[in-house]
Formats: C-alpha cells, sequence, structure tokens
C-alpha cells in the first residue's frame, strides 16, 4: 500500500483502507459511513518463514464520531494487535496458481469438519482459505477421475470421502465464526438474513408426444410395442387428451398466485443422442417458449453436443434471443456438463 502510493515506510504500520477511498494512518481512523459499519485495514507485506504472508485485519467501529476501533479480526500468522481474535491463514489465499495441497480432514466439536488445521483453540483452522477451497469448486481444477462424461464423479469429491457432501458445511462455519464474535464483542450487530425461494425448471422436452414430426412420431410407434401406450399416444396427437409435460400453464399459474419468480431454462440444441428436444423452428414450440418468456424469467439449457462447440452455444443462444426478442443472460448446464474453467468461459464469451 505504502509502495502504491508513493509513501515510503521504514518499518510496518498500521493502515486503513476503504474502497475507493485514500490510505490513513493508524493514529487518525478515517469516518466510516455508518454506525457500526465495516473498516478495512492491511499491513505491508511481511516475511514469515521465507513465505510471503499479508496481514489483513478488518474492524469495525463502534461510533461515528469517535471512531474508536472495537472489533478486530487478524488474519496473521502472528498476533500483533492486542485483544484481536485471530484466524491463521494457509497458504492458498496468497499462493499463485492452482496447487493440489495435501488435505487432512479432522472432526471438530464445534465446526463439524475442518482442514487447513493450525494450533489455534478457538477458530482452529483457515476458515477463509477452507471456504474459498470449498466454494470455488478448487478440487475440479485439479486433475481427476472423469465419470462417462467426462464430468467430475461426486464420489471423488473431498465432502463424499470424508460423508459431509450433504451437510451445508460452510454455513455451520459462518455461524460458529459468529458465536465466536460475539463471544469477543458482544455489541456486534449482524444483519438478519430472509429465506426467498426461486422456481427454476429445466425443459430437456416439451412435450412427451405432440409435435415431435413424423419420422420421430413414427419412431416412437415402433418402440412402444405396448397397446396401452400407442393408445395414450395416438389420443394425445388427436388432440383428444392433455400431453403428460404439458403443464406449463399450471406452472404459471402457480408462481403468479404464491408470487414467485420462476427461470425456465430452454433446450435449443440441434437433435441428437443426448438432445431430443423440439426443433428451433417449430412455430408451436415458438409460440410455447414466448408464452413462458411473457410470465417468467427465460434461459439457455446448453445441449450436451454444443459442450465442445462455443459456436454451436453461441447459435443456442441467439436462436432463444430471436424466438423471445430479449438479451439472454441466465444459462443451466444440460447433463450436467460443466468443466473447471473452460465452461465458464465460453459462457462469459458467448454472453452469459
Amino acid at each position: 500500500l505504502a509502495q502504491r502510493f508513493g509513501k515510503k515506510r521504514s518499518r510496518p504500520r498500521l493502515l486503513a483502507l476503504r474502497p475507493g477511498k485514500s490510505v490513513w494512518n493508524s493514529t487518525t481512523w478515517p469516518p466510516c459511513p455508518a454506525n457500526k459499519s465495516p473498516c478495512w485495514a492491511g499491513l505491508p507485506t511481511m516475511q514469515h518463514r521465507h513465505r510471503s504472508t499479508n496481514l489483513i485485519v478488518v474492524g469495525l467501529c463502534e461510533n461515528i464520531l469517535g471512531h474508536t476501533l472495537s472489533t478486530v479480526v487478524e488474519f496473521s500468522q502472528l498476533k500483533s494487535i492486542e485483544n484481536s481474535l485471530q484466524i491463521k491463514p494457509h497458504t492458498i489465499l496468497f499462493d499463485h496458481g492452482i496447487r493440489d495441497y495435501h488435505l487432512e480432514v479432522k472432526n471438530s466439536e464445534r465446526f463439524y469438519k475442518v482442514f487447513f488445521k493450525n494450533n489455534l483453540s478457538e477458530i482452529p483452522f483457515d476458515f477463509f482459505g477452507a471456504s474459498f477451497w470449498l466454494l470455488t469448486r478448487y478440487e475440479e481444477y485439479l486433475p481427476f477421475k472423469a465419470d462417462n462424461y467426462n464430468r467430475f464423479n461426486y464420489r471423488s469429491s473431498l465432502a463424499y470421502q470424508y460423508d459431509f457432501i450433504q451437510v451445508p458445511l460452510v454455513n455451520i462455519w459462518l455461524n460458529e465464526v459468529k458465536n465466536v464474535l460475539l463471544s469477543h464483542f458482544p455489541s456486534l450487530e449482524f444483519n438478519t438474513r430472509n429465506y426467498t425461494y426461486l422456481s427454476t425448471v429445466d425443459i430437456d422436452n416439451a412435450f412427451k408426444y405432440k409435435y415431435k414430426g413424423f419420422v420421430r412420431t413414427l419412431a416412437g410407434i415402433i418402440s412402444d410395442r405396448n397397446f396401452k401406450k400407442l393408445v395414450e399416444r395416438f389420443s394425445i396427437i388427436m388432440g383428444k387428451k392433455t400431453d403428460p409435460f404439458d403443464c406449463y400453464n399450471f406452472l404459471i399459474e402457480t408462481h403468479k398466485k404464491s408470487n414467485i419468480q420462476a427461470i425456465f431454462f430452454l433446450l435449443l440444441g440441434d437433435y441428437g443422442v443426448n438432445d431430443k428436444n423440439h426443433s428451433a423452428s417449430d412455430l408451436r414450440f415458438q409460440s410455447l417458449i414466448k408464452h413462458l418468456s411473457d410470465y417468467s424469467t427465460v434461459g439457455i439449457h446448453p445441449s450436451f453436443g454444443s459442450n465442445q462447440n462455443i459456436q454451436q452455444l453461441k447459435i443456442e443462444i441467439s436462436r432463444l434471443g430471436n424466438i423471445t426478442h430479449r438479451l439472454i443472460t441466465k444459462s443451466r448446464q444440460h447433463f450436467s456438463m460443466l468443466t473447471f474453467p473452460k465452461t465458464y468461459q465460453e459462457l462469459l464469451q458467448a454472453g452469459i
């Protein structure tokens, strides 16, 4: 920070920094925008065991006029501020590139499971580094044994191997860190988080029998080999019964009645073994898409075939945009085809 702002320092001095603002000396803390609002502070890089480690301090001001720094969390290998709460960092947030770290997952009475462990008693692991490792899906950037579709197999995950795959581990950590903070700083206030529900629907195949075209309908009749299925198919094709997949008006009315936001992800790729959608040029399918977009947000459901073909991905997004006359910015992967970082890079290039 000192170098960035052209000020030479003969020894480390505490600096306070707010985003978009200047740097202040620790003896004159900057005004905070509101009572108990965060101020950010940091020390120049220091050497610890021949490895560069940053000291980051997060503080909260108790009042506006006095600017008294009453709450301090010190993210550092060495504790340098009296009465602060220390979290010892692992190197993951300071290293460059992707590294295959040796992880030891330990049981914890308070935090359930932890890794990047240290010798502190209150927060006995690098909470920030471990959360980063889990939330970024760090292990999927490393070499792994893929499944038949070249996807990361959940059985290879750390969460599966250590039996927390169905446990909201980071949420548990957050709650316990909050409790530790309150034990140190009882006057600290936290925002209340409110639950919200977002309904999302993937439309891989808009209708089971309707609008399939002559060839696909004939192939379906041959494959049925069941009189009951044949009767059902012809009853639906002739309009005597409702197609079992045609529940869209029900969904729209339910969302409206319950005041629920919804996103429909539509598959508009070319027909293939894993992409058995309706043709994007079918006017009846287009009518359904327009109907859904009148009441809900629509997004692209990239075809299996587009996973290795960014031009095909762009074509599918363009098809949906042309049908709805809207900019398409949302996507959810068909077949859960997701490769880090390639998939996200291609989605960004395609405008998602």
